[in-house]
């Protein structure tokens, strides 16, 4: 009972954070609006970020999962609760950083987080894709590391970083075909269909938010979808014995 007290209280936390984010004016503005004050071709649209609810709400139901489960094997463990503690605080220290443009240190609170959700992804079975399981924490997990991505991207510019002579629309490619592997690398090694659906979400924000204006970065970003969904429909590799278990 501790530990669903101790998730939820966190992600009620979180959430709280996130909405004062967004609305409220903290230092002066909101987190859009200091992200969209730097011309920087790696910022999707505007709208991709209304996916945050959903997320938020199928973290809820992850919540409620544990505490239905508290009595069976799929228990809620200590170090599962405190993965999760642990990345909803260092998102809620990111929100305060990213606010006050300490652009360098909310950039490791974001990467902290993720491998904090990383770590969380690991201790489910590589098959677990149920709702009440690992679904919910995959998708948190690809949205908190584009984040972090994008949080890079943000620095290179910001802190006027060397280029080596390489143009910004080349840099976001790279970028872009950098996330394209990651997020392959998980739909394969950990069977997990859902992980990448995030990236594609990002991606086609990229293209139109740069519409005509950036046509390499456009064309990278759909074909890199493209290649994304391929990979959902057709990259697989023979799964382990899976569990019998009910989804929740």
């Amino acid at each position: 009972m501790g530990r669903c007290i101790l998730v939820a209280l966190a992600l009620f936390a979180s959430v709280m954070a996130t909405v004062s984010a967004s609305i409220l004016p903290l230092n002066g503005h909101t987190a859009l609006e200091l992200a969209y004050r730097y011309k920087i071709v790696t910022l999707p649209a505007t709208y991709v970020y209304i996916i945050l609810p959903i997320i938020y709400i199928l973290l809820c139901y992850w919540v409620y999962a544990q505490w239905k489960n508290r009595r069976t094997a799929h228990a809620l463990t200590f170090l599962q609760a405190i993965l999760f503690t642990a990345s909803a605080i260092t998102l809620i220290v990111w929100t305060e950083l990213w606010h006050y443009e300490q652009h360098t240190w909310s950039f490791i609170a974001l990467t902290i987080a993720a491998i904090c959700l990383f770590i969380l992804h690991l201790t489910y079975d590589a098959t677990d894709n149920r709702l009440g399981g690992r679904l919910p924490i995959s998708i948190t997990l690809a949205w908190v590391s584009f984040l972090a991505m994008l949080n890079f991207a943000f620095n290179f510019v910001y802190n006027d970083l060397p280029d080596f002579g390489l143009s910004t629309q080349l840099w976001t490619v790279i970028f872009l075909t950098c996330g394209m592997a990651f997020a392959l690398a998980i739909r394969f090694h950990r069977y997990d269909p859902a992980f990448p659906i995030i990236y594609i979400w990002f991606f086609i924000g990229i293209a139109v938010a740069n519409s005509f204006n950036e046509l390499l970065v456009t064309t990278a970003a759909l074909f890199l979808s493209g290649v994304l969904i391929v990979g959902i429909l057709f990259i697989r590799k023979r799964l382990p014995q899976a569990r019998n278990d009910e989804d929740v």
